[in-house]
């Protein structure tokens, strides 16, 4: 059982953009995916001296999809939602997300990280444009002045040197 409710729920934070990616998978929606996650989180701050720590994970994914059931449940009032999907989501995610699974990708989100930094400015303008911001290649060649196959070229060649660095930084840690 949790002995510090300040040290669990840090530790239950962790787990946060896993649990909002499962949710999202039950909901179809981020918004009420992230309420059913904080949801989760609320009923850990109540119930935290009940929750074993080292099944943290494990008690947070089940709640997370009850709450998301729960959000299921009062829109199914508006519009109908396949139980089948619901149940394929559920099995694939039982076998699939796993707190070993969290934390490789949470590993491997670190090593994307340090890669990017390592980029130069141009080129992690032209990534962010295109991933983050969701802008197409003309309206950054626009941006930056220059032509859009020159931004396709450069967005094509650090896409390989992120991959190139990731390949390796992930080979270094094994």
């Amino acid at each position: 059982m949790a002995q510090d409710q300040e040290q669990l729920m840090r530790d239950a934070f962790k787990f946060q953009s896993s649990l909002e990616a499962y949710a999202n998978a039950i909901l179809h929606d981020w918004t009420l995916s992230k309420d059913a996650v904080q949801e989760a989180f609320i009923r850990a701050s109540v119930k935290w001296q009940e929750i074993d720590e080292d099944r943290l994970f494990n008690w947070l994914k089940k709640v997370t999809r009850d709450k998301a059931k729960d959000l299921i449940r009062r829109e199914q009032k508006h519009s109908r939602i396949k139980t089948a999907l619901d149940d394929i989501v559920d099995r694939h995610f039982d076998v699939h997300l796993t707190k070993k699974l969290h934390e490789k990708n949470m590993a491997r989100t670190k090593v994307i990280e340090g890669c990017m930094g390592q980029l130069r400015p141009e080129a992690l303008k032209v990534m962010s444009g295109f991933y983050k911001e969701r802008e197409s290649c003309e309206t950054i060649a626009d941006k930056m002045n220059r032509s859009v196959n020159a931004i396709r070229i450069l967005l094509h060649r650090t896409r390989d040197t992120v991959r190139k660095c990731v390949k390796t930084q992930v080979a270094l840690n094994e």
